[in-house]
């Protein structure tokens, strides 16, 4: 309600964009999910690619006839207005492919710094370890998850590669160079 008061848009058309992110990050993590699974097994990593590819498309074409419906019970007066119309399947696909790409690209980053901080494991091992992180990132506390992101990224690299040191330095690495190049983004924002 806040953002759609700040957007000057109906509150179920922003409720849905965020149901629509949401389901991006879940494909995201089912992807990270089939490259776990392909250690372990073809087929469950050919199941969780194709998951991964229906979340987004069920959410953006068959949930947003379903939240049409829903927005006025959920969100009371800020849910009546009119919705977008529905996403297009180029631009589902679109923005699967930029998800996957961002997840890739942080675990390039992270497996980059890991080498460079002398706190190696391998890529497939960051990759998924991000996948953790991003699902720990869903829980709604304010400042950034209050680090949670970064410790959970310790963890979870102590859970799936107990032999590697414990990546303290990166999660710092990491968290700096976030918040750098999310600071330098917010001053060219403003700069307009």
């Amino acid at each position: 309600v806040l953002y759609a008061r700040a957007l000057k848009r109906p509150a179920a058309n922003v409720a849905l964009a965020m149901v629509v992110r949401m389901s991006m990050t879940f494909s995201a993590l089912l992807a990270v999910g089939a490259v776990a699974a392909a250690r372990v097994s073809d087929w469950a990593a050919v199941v969780l690619v194709l998951m991964s590819l229906a979340c987004p498309i069920v959410v953006c074409r068959g949930g947003h006839a379903l939240f049409g419906r829903l927005a006025p019970r959920l969100l009371g007066r800020w849910g009546t207005g009119p919705m977008p119309e529905p996403y297009p399947f180029p631009s589902i696909f679109r923005n699967v492919f930029w998800g996957w790409a961002q997840l890739a690209t942080n675990a390039v980053t992270l497996w980059v710094l890991g080498s460079a901080f002398g706190e190696p494991a391998p890529f497939h091992v960051w990759f998924m370890a991000l996948g953790v992180v991003e699902l720990a990132r869903q829980v709604p506390l304010p400042l950034g998850s209050l680090g949670l992101h970064h410790w959970t990224l310790v963890g979870a690299m102590v859970w799936l590669a107990p032999d590697a040191p414990a990546p303290a330095r990166v999660a710092v690495g990491y968290h700096a160079l976030s918040l750098l190049v999310m600071g330098g983004a917010a001053l060219w924002a403003i700069q307009g």
